[in-house]
């Protein structure tokens, strides 16, 4: 699997640590956008805030089966903290 992870839009700082660290970012624009990220594509999928209901772990399993990449609510974290995370998950 490439370098690929998929940050909600609204993440711009997450999105540039990303970026600099190598890996293709594709950006979750809203609910219907994240429904179409397959997370076996992805060594990732980071989103903000799963409380507020815009974005939930199950509108990433439309696809019929278990994501299969890590879904991060990064909401209390930095972007160092989430690469630590996903580094530990590879």
């Amino acid at each position: 699997m490439g370098r690929r992870i998929a940050i909600e839009n609204s993440l711009h700082d997450y999105i540039d640590f990303f970026e600099k660290s190598g890996y293709e970012v594709n950006k979750i624009l809203g609910a219907e956008d994240a429904g179409n990220i397959q997370s076996s594509d992805c060594d990732a999928v980071i989103i903000s805030d799963t409380e507020d209901g815009s974005l939930e772990l199950s509108t990433f399993l439309r696809s019929g089966g278990p994501a299969t990449a890590p879904v991060i609510d990064a909401t209390g974290k930095t972007p160092e903290e989430v690469f630590d995370i996903i580094k530990k998950n590879h």
